[in-house]
C-alpha cells in the first residue's frame, strides 16, 4: 500500500503576532529562528525532503517606509517599523527566502498573505489585495507567483475571492477535529493521539489539503519558540517528551501508508526555534525518507497536489 504526505512550514516571524503586539515567542534579533531555518534546511537536504514554506510576503522586502496602500483596517500597519532587514529582522527577512530557494532540494515558496491579514476581519477586497501584493513581491524577488496559500490562523475566505489569482492549492483545517477541553483528558490525548488521514479534495476548482488546527510537526510537550515551557511539562524528562513527537510523526507516516491516504504535517518556524524540537523532527523525517525510498509513500509539496489529486 502507499500514501502521500505533505509538510508545510509557516514563515511569518513578527508578522504572525503583530496585530497583538506580542513577541515573546521570538528571539529579539531573529537569530535563533535564522539558525533553526539553517538546521532544518540541512536536514531536508540530507534526506531529500521537499517542503512548502508559506511565507508572509512582507518578509521578502529589504526595507520599507512603514506605510502601505490598500484597503486595510485602521492601525493595521502600526507595528511595521518602517526600517530594513538589518535593523528589524523580525519584519524583514529576505535572506531566509534566498536560503530556501538555494537549497539542493526543490522546496516550494507559497504564500501566507502579504501581511498576515486576518480574513474574518476584512472585506474580500482586502484579501484580494493581499494576495495580489504577495504575488508581486514573489515576482520582484525572482520567484514564480505563488500557487498555494495558507491563510493566517486558518481563517479561510470564500474561494471565489481569489479564484483568478493563480492559486491552485489551499491548506485548511479538518472540520470535525476535536481536542478535549478537560486538562487531564487533554494531556492523555496529547500522549496517545495519532494524526488523522484524509483524502485530497477539489472544491470550486481548488485542491484542499487538510490539516490539524494545531501544529503537528511540532509538539506542545516541547518548548514553543523562546517561551517558557509549563512547569508541569518541564517535570517530564526531555527525552520522553521528544519521544512523544518522534512517535507521532512516524505513526503519521505509517497511517498514510496503511490507509493509502494523505497526511499533512505543519508547523511555524518559530515553534521549533529552540533546543528541543530538531532531534525528534529529524528522526521522523529520516523515517519518512526511508518509507519514500521503499516506494511506500510519496512526499508532495502543496503545489504538486493539484496534479496528485485523484479525480474519481
Amino acid at each position: 500500500m502507499s500514501g502521500s504526505l505533505t509538510i508545510s512550514m509557516e514563515v511569518e516571524l513578527g508578522w504572525g503576532t503583530h496585530d497583538r503586539g506580542e513577541y515573546e515567542y521570538f528571539s529579539p534579533d531573529g537569530e535563533r529562528e535564522s539558525e533553526t531555518l539553517n538546521s532544518f534546511l540541512r536536514v531536508c537536504d540530507k534526506y531529500g525532503i521537499p517542503v512548502t514554506f508559506d511565507v508572509v510576503g512582507h518578509l521578502m522586502e529589504e526595507s520599507c517606509n512603514g506605510t502601505h496602500s490598500g484597503p486595510y483596517p485602521d492601525n493595521w500597519w502600526s507595528e511595521d517599523p518602517g526600517t530594513d532587514s538589518e535593523t528589524d529582522p523580525l519584519f524583514y527577512a529576505p535572506e531566509f527566502v534566498r536560503r530556501i530557494d538555494n537549497t539542493n532540494v526543490s522546496h516550494e515558496i507559497g504564500t501566507h498573505t502579504y501581511s498576515h491579514i486576518l480574513c474574518d476581519d476584512v472585506p474580500s477586497e482586502t484579501i484580494r489585495h493581499e494576495l495580489q501584493r504577495a504575488s508581486e513581491v514573489h515576482q520582484e524577488f525572482g520567484l514564480e507567483p505563488p500557487r498555494s496559500v495558507v491563510f493566517p490562523r486558518h481563517q479561510t475566505p470564500p474561494y471565489d475571492v481569489f479564484s483568478d489569482l493563480g492559486i491552485e492549492v489551499v491548506r485548511r483545517p479538518i472540520d470535525d477535529y476535536h481536542v478535549p477541553e478537560n486538562l487531564p483528558k487533554k494531556f492523555f490525548w496529547g500522549v496517545t493521539r495519532t494524526h488523522p488521514v484524509t483524502e485530497l479534495q477539489r472544491e470550486e476548482g481548488l485542491v484542499e489539503t487538510l490539516c490539524t488546527p494545531h501544529p503537528s510537526l511540532s509538539s506542545g510537550f516541547l518548548q514553543t519558540g523562546q517561551a517558557d515551557l509549563h512547569p508541569v511539562l518541564r517535570g517530564i524528562p526531555q527525552p520522553i517528551r521528544q519521544r512523544i513527537l518522534r512517535h507521532y510523526i512516524k505513526s503519521a507516516v505509517d497511517r498514510a501508508v496503511e490507509e493509502d491516504g494523505h497526511v499533512h504535517l505543519w508547523t511555524h518556524l518559530f515553534n521549533i526555534a529552540n533546543d528541543e524540537h530538531l532531534a525528534p523532527i529529524e528522526s521522523g523525517l529520516q523515517y519518512l525518507a526511508e518509507k519514500r525510498d521503499a516506494g511506500e509513500v510519496t512526499i508532495d509539496r502543496m503545489c504538486d497536489l493539484s496534479t496528485a489529486i485523484r479525480d474519481d
